[in-house]
């Protein structure tokens, strides 16, 4: 079977032979082990599936309505935080310190 490894990984052939797979990399293989733990962990996939194709994003464009609408919110510049009050000390309510 053709695999295709999807990500860099290594596999012990026979639990003694190392071999490391980078991406991209097609995997000729009959080792039943390889292709079940490989695929099902992700790191590869059967070579004749169509990888779906990568799709960028836009890039962000500041036109000038969108500075004007992003300057039109209303929104504090600074917040205060109210002030700390700390609470009395249990063991001195009600009572004269010793």
């Amino acid at each position: 079977m053709k695999l295709i490894a999807q990500e860099k990984f290594s596999w012990a052939h026979n639990g003694v032979q190392v071999e490391e797979f980078e991406v991209g990399t097609e995997i000729e293989t009959e080792d039943e082990e390889l292709i079940k733990v490989s695929t099902s962990e992700g790191w590869t996939i059967p070579a004749d599936v169509e990888t779906p194709a990568v799709v960028e994003a836009p890039a962000v464009v500041e036109t000038p309505e969108a500075v004007e609408a992003t300057a039109a919110v209303d929104a504090p510049a600074v917040v205060e935080a109210p002030a700390v009050v700390e609470a009395p000390s249990p063991t001195k309510r009600g009572r004269a310190a010793k």
